[in-house]
């Protein structure tokens, strides 16, 4: 009599996403696993929902995917669960994994600091050479910015906090930056691919004014209070 499942081959659990860690809106997570011998169809639940199972094995029961596609409304683990017996109905343990788990993020990320400033004085105008600094903070760790500042196409963020929140992007100014407002357009994006382009204003209404034009004099006179003059 057979009275023991047994157990199954460790699992493979694996994400579309260019980032295996995570998955974003509409990746799939796919989860394959085997037996040591013929079991009923499993029950596997993926991301706390229940999922259809696919048997690979050709009508020997061993071999079995499951694929479950990520839900807009899905923010949290890609934990797996599979509950399975054996053709005499003897319960396998479940197993659950994996570990770590895979991050579902369909969240967009956010800037909550967009700021503006130059090493002039004042901080709010910038002459020939002065450095521009946007610093940008968010609201999860990101991948490194890019930035267009100033002119300059393509600046990628240096990240000052080593954990993937706070960035700055400097430039300075050059012969042939624009006088004037200094302009920008930030683009990020989180580690599970989520992205924002087109970021073009500060979040506390700092600015800066570039002048690379030196002052000129228009008038120049002299005038003595001698009577021979």
């Amino acid at each position: 009599a057979d009275t023991t499942a047994l157990a199954l081959n460790t699992p493979t659990f694996t994400s579309t996403n260019d980032n295996g860690s995570y998955a974003k809106f509409r990746d799939n997570l796919t989860l394959r696993f085997t037996s040591l011998e013929a079991i009923r169809p499993p029950t596997v639940s993926i991301a706390g929902d229940n999922v259809s199972v696919t048997e690979l094995s050709n009508g020997t029961s061993d071999s079995w995917e499951a694929v479950y596609q990520v839900k807009q409304s899905d923010n949290a683990t890609g934990n797996f669960i599979i509950s399975y017996s054996d053709q005499s109905g003897n319960d396998g343990s479940p197993v659950s994994g994996p570990q770590p788990p895979i991050i579902i993020d369909t969240v967009d990320p956010v800037l909550v600091k967009v700021q503006l400033y130059s090493d002039n004085q004042d901080n709010k105008t910038a002459k020939l050479n002065d450095s521009i600094t946007l610093n940008l903070e968010s609201s999860e760790p990101i991948s490194a910015p890019v930035v267009n500042l100033a002119g300059v196409q393509g600046l990628v963020g240096v990240d000052v906090s080593n954990n993937g929140t706070i960035w700055n992007i400097i430039t300075p100014v050059l012969d042939n930056t624009s006088e004037d407002n200094v302009s920008f357009s930030i683009s990020i994006e989180d580690f599970a691919g989520n992205s924002v382009s087109g970021i073009t204003e500060t979040l506390d209404n700092s600015s800066v004014d570039v002048d690379r034009t030196s002052p000129t004099l228009t008038l120049v006179e002299v005038e003595s209070t001698n009577v021979n003059t």
